[in-house]
This record gives structure tokens, sequence and C-alpha cells, in this order.
């Protein structure tokens, strides 16, 4: 599109050093780590049903933006456009472009975060900071500003999806529709087994590490309402210590997990077969997307598990009463 290309250049043609550094620390605050740290902090200390849901959306929106990237595979701007553009810091972002994971994944947190505590300071606050962190990208020339575009509406659209289900199903719990009767064993086995399906439709390694996301996140939910039932409130040095000690759990089994699973899962006979990379030039392997899988299923079950149930054990959190009560409903509506 010239359009693509002619608003790119226009980007381009402003870089200076300053706004060159700033660029990279906006678009540092839509990555992974930004959103690792954000999600914790929101679950552990302010608020843990929103929190959870808000974890939830994200990564959800992320799978759906890895597989919408392996169905249209539409390269970055220096692919598209070879010798006309020089993106910066391609460090930020790999393989395929479109739609723009930072902009659909700035777009699904900030616009839930703001829709569910309604103030409007935030409000003005997430649209600000979900518009300058797709511009970075184009600043960047890591995504060209249609990759950008798309991802904003994608993001939008997460959201208002998730409102919808949300609403249902609150209105369905206050009608007393729910008839059917699971039981916690069933919920947990389904907890595990429906989002494996989502792997055939994301066959890819970035597909395999979010179902691994989504099952922790599920698991973890389930092990945490029934045996833990901690309560965010706490001092603020306790907040402080619960987020150096859980980002700590987390990272560790982050990083040391890797070699660990693939000396378990060695990438030999069938499990040696490719998978998708989203675009991606290191090849991977259906070894690597299992242990992918299982790794971020264990950092997100000790996210939402494991990390509160150290809390209590160090009195660093309480525990709910019968009725939830970690939900301040005047500052978070959802």
């Amino acid at each position: 599109m010239d359009w693509d290309l002619s608003i790119l250049q226009w980007f381009v043609d402003l870089r200076n050093p300053i706004l060159d550094k700033i660029s990279y620390y906006i678009t540092m605050v839509g990555s992974e780590n930004f959103y690792l740290l954000a999600l914790t902090v929101i679950f552990w200390c302010i608020n843990k049903r929103f929190g959870f849901r808000l974890g939830l959306i994200v990564i959800c929106s992320d799978y759906l933006n890895t597989a919408l990237k392996q169905a249209f595979k539409i390269a970055r701007p220096e692919g598209k456009w070879p010798g006309l553009v020089e993106s910066m810091h391609a460090e930020t972002g790999g393989g395929y472009g479109f739609p723009s994971g930072h902009a659909q994944g700035s777009a699904t947190f900030w616009t839930f975060l703001a829709t569910g505590i309604r103030r409007s300071w935030l409000t003005i606050l997430a649209v600000v900071l979900f518009l300058l962190i797709g511009s970075s990208r184009i600043y960047l020339a890591v995504h060209s500003p249609s990759d950008v575009l798309v991802g904003w509406v994608v993001g939008l659209l997460v959201v208002f999806l998730a409102h919808l289900i949300i609403k249902w199903y609150q209105r369905s719990k206050l009608k007393n529709t729910h008839k059917l009767k699971v039981s916690w064993g069933l919920s947990l086995t389904l907890a595990v087994a429906l989002p494996l399906i989502l792997v055939a439709f994301n066959y890819t390694i970035n597909g395999f590490k979010s179902v691994g996301f989504i099952i922790g996140f599920l698991v973890g939910g389930l092990l945490e309402d029934k045996y833990v039932k901690f309560d965010v409130k706490a001092t603020f040095l306790k907040h402080i210590l619960k987020v150096v000690i859980g980002i700590g759990g987390i990272m560790a089994l982050r990083i040391g997990l890797k070699p660990v699973l693939a000396a378990i899962i060695p990438a030999t006979g069938f499990l040696a077969n490719p998978i998708g990379t989203v675009g991606a030039p290191e090849p991977a392997t259906l070894a690597e997307g299992i242990a992918g899988l299982i790794r971020y299923a264990a950092m997100s079950i000790f996210g939402i598990y494991v990390a509160p149930l150290i809390f209590r054990l160090l009195k660093l959190s309480g525990v709910v009463a019968d009725a939830p009560n970690d939900t301040p409903a005047r500052s978070i509506g959802v």
C-alpha cells in the first residue's frame, strides 16, 4: 500500500537521538516483561479477581495475535520494502508483522484496565499509552502503520468480546441459570484438556506457550480458590516482598526449566517434527513446543497458586473470609 509506506517514511524522517531513546523506552512498555510485572502486581497486591481476568484476557489476545500472524504471514517493513526502510531495535520484534503484537497487547491491557477501574485520568492515560506504544513501533520501523492499526482494532475487539462474556456470565449467575453442576475434579481436567484444543489452531512455538499460560492460569485459579484463598490486603512493605519473591520464583522457572525440559524432552523421532515459528528464522520442533507449554504453564501456576501459598505461609497476606473480599468494588467494576 502506498499510504502505508508513505506514513512509515514520515515517522522515520522524524528520527533524532532523543526520540530514538524515548521510542525505545515506550515500546518496552508493551513488552512481555512489562505485562508479567504489571499483571502479577495487580493480582498479588491490588485485586485478585480483576487481575485474574485481566491476565487471562491479555494471554488470550496474545494467542490470537500469533495465530493471525501465522495465518497471514505478512513480513515486517524491511521485508515488505527492502532497501527503502531501515528498522531500529529489531530485537524488539521478530518474525511476521501483521498484526502488531505490541499494538494489540497494549490496546487489550490498557483498555480492559481503564474500563475496569473507571477513572477519567486512567482512561486518558490508557488511550495515550496504547497510541504511543503503537506509534513507537512505526517510528522504529519494526511495524507498518497497517500492522499497528489492525493490532489496535483486534485488541479493542478482544476487550469488547470479553465484556460481553463477563456480563453474560454475571447475568446468568444472578438468574441462577447454571443448572449443570461440575465437580472440582472435572473442572481441573477441563482446565487442562480444553485449552489443548487451541494448539490445533495455532500450531506454533508461540501458540504452545500461550496455551501453556492459559492452562496454568485456569489450573492455578482452581487450586488457589480451593486451597489458598489469599487476601491481597497487606502493608506496603509486604507488597514489595510479595513482588520480589513472586517475580523471583517466576523468573527462576522461566530460566531454569528451559535446559531441564530440553534434556527431558529431546527433539528425537516424532518430537523432532517442525512446528511454526510465526516467521522467526530459528526453527522449532514439537519437543520445544511441548517444553514451552509445560514451562509457561508452570510459570503461571506458580504465579496464581504457589506464590500466594508462599505469601500466606510467610504471613505476607491473610485469607479471604467466606464472602470474597478481594474486590474494591467502587474502584473496579469488572
